[in-house]
């Protein structure tokens, strides 16, 4: 073939890969997800790699020198490397999310059986193996929080001032760690609620937001969420119930 097809064939695969580099830093120097714009990064130096070999290609097309030809091989390699962990890196972020997802969503499940087993209500759909084998974990997983919230804002009207402040005087006599207070007091009210749901007694209008001000994201919610579930397994809320639910 003629030098001129080689000429355009290696002046497009510059330009192409150089603007795909150039994006691909770019790109990774916005609020993506870390391990996300550490990957485009890697990628991006990968193809900016493959940008070098066209113009040593280039270079060599020119000068015809034999200085070239050894570079080919060990640029190559390199650039490979670069993409491969650009490339491997968003994989390895998908699979922490979905352990995350994974565990949260069993984290939950004490918590959100023992919630829509007294309000069946707020089940947004029957649950089935199939079902749950087709939507992805993920929606599975804000449903539960949803399915929780719901019970949440149901049972609180089954919760009067004396209970709860009387779930403030149990927590706060209990070595609990100031930033799980909150969590401690959901999860005894929670199963005071639960108590008095079972036996039939009225619900009355609640002022007081007791199931807290939703999360600005679904993350921050199941941190949440599962803070209470935790508590609501504790020690503390074993006490809690022996002594003001079942022994009532």
């Amino acid at each position: 073939m003629p030098d001129a097809y080689w000429y355009v064939f290696f002046a497009f695969h510059l330009t192409a890969d150089t603007t795909c580099g150039i994006v691909c830093w770019a790109q990774g120097r916005t609020g993506a997800p870390r391990l996300l714009r550490y990957g485009l990064r890697l990628f991006g130096t990968g193809i900016l790699l493959a940008s070098l070999l066209w113009v040593l290609k280039l270079c060599y097309l020119f000068t015809r020198s034999p200085v070239f030809g050894p570079l080919f091989s060990p640029v190559t390699g390199v650039e490979a490397l670069f993409i491969a962990a650009g490339v491997a890196l968003p994989v390895v972020a998908g699979v922490r999310r979905l352990w995350r997802d994974r565990t949260a969503y069993r984290g939950l499940a004490v918590l959100w059986r023992e919630l829509t087993a007294v309000t069946p209500d707020v089940v947004l759909g029957p649950g089935s193996r199939l079902l749950d084998a087709v939507l992805p974990l993920q929606l599975r997983l804000y449903r539960r929080v949803i399915e929780i919230r719901d019970a949440m804002i149901v049972l609180r009207d089954y919760v009067s001032p004396a209970t709860l402040e009387a779930v403030r005087r149990h927590v706060d006599g209990q070595a609990v760690p100031g930033h799980l207070a909150d969590a401690h007091v959901t999860a005894c009210w929670l199963a005071a609620a639960l108590h008095a749901r079972r036996t039939g007694e009225e619900p009355r209008a609640q002022t007081v937001n007791l199931a807290g001000p939703g999360a600005g994201d679904l993350g921050a919610e199941v941190r949440h969420l599962l803070r209470i579930a935790d508590a609501y397994r504790s020690p503390v809320v074993r006490a809690y119930r022996a002594v003001h639910v079942d022994a009532g």
